[in-house]
Parts: C-alpha cells; structure tokens; sequence
C-alpha cells in the first residue's frame, strides 16, 4: 500500500509547493492512517471467510486462509485491486514528477517552492525504483496466482501447494 500513500503525498507536495513546507502535520497523519486502512482492508478481504475450524480448513499456502466455499476468483481479486491501484500510482507519480520539473523552470518561484520542488524532485528519484519494484512483485504475485488457481485442478494438492511455496 506504500506507492499509494507516497504517490498521495507527492500530490500534495507538488500541488501545495508554495506553502507546502506550512502544511498541517494532519496531511501526514491523514495519509499515514490512509496507509493503514488501505492495509487492513487488504488483509480483511483475505482473511474473512477464514476457516480456522479443522473440519473445513483449507490452507493455500503464503497466500490465504480461506475455507473451501471461497472460488479462485475471490482468492486473486484483491491482489489485481492492488496490482491496479499500483500501476495507477506509477502513472500518476510519473505526471507529477513532469510537473515538479516544470514548476522548478518558472522563474518566478520563492525560494522555499524552489527548495520544496528540489527536495520533491530527489525523493521522486529515490521513490521510483521502491515503486517500480513493488508493482512488479505485485503483478508478478498476482498472475502466477492466476495461472496456479486456472490450472489448479491438474495438481494433487501436495504438488499445487509445493508450487505455490517455490512462487
């Protein structure tokens, strides 16, 4: 969920660069808590059908612990919702760092919007590898699984849980 909240920040940033380094310490606190629902809405889609009774417990290793009423759909679909919103964090932080350069070209920007579109500018460079590497492991996750749960049925469940750990 971190390229979500830090493409939010960097939205901020650029958007309110004349008085971003005055802005409420609420727009942290916001996003940070932003950050955490993001997280437990993640993990409660994963984990509210759980079973954790033994008579119908189904175990799909490093992914899930869900019962046999879940489809495979159900299983992979949030992990698509995070691939997505991933994607959309990479295209919108690529806009801003395209408007973060052309505001630091206007030559009639103060010295602390310079300052600001500057340090925006270095956290952009830092940030984009982190986000470029958790979309791929993202996507990556979530078209194995696909591919896994498609041909799941061909698998004894001691050979489709052995792929799933080696994935």
């Amino acid at each position: 969920m971190t390229p979500i909240s830090v493409t939010l920040e960097r939205f901020i940033a650029v958007h309110y660069n004349r008085a971003y380094e005055n802005c409420s310490i609420g727009y942290g606190v916001a996003i940070g808590i932003l950050q955490f629902i993001l997280a437990f809405g993640y993990l409660v889609s994963r984990y509210v059908y759980a079973a954790f009774s033994p008579k119908n417990f189904t175990f799909v290793y490093c992914h899930t612990l869900a019962s046999s009423s879940l489809s495979a759909a159900e299983i992979v679909i949030p992990t698509y919702v995070i691939m997505v919103l991933q994607i959309v964090s990479i295209i919108t932080f690529k806009i801003l760092e395209i408007r973060n350069q052309r505001l630091r070209a206007v030559s009639d920007i103060n010295l602390s919007s310079r300052f600001t579109l500057d340090q925006g500018k270095r956290s952009m460079a830092a940030l984009k590898a982190f986000m470029h590497f958790s979309c791929i492991i993202g996507t990556t996750i979530a078209l194995a699984t696909s591919i896994l749960h498609m041909y799941s049925f061909h698998f004894s469940k001691p050979r489709y849980m052995a792929i799933f750990e080696c994935m």
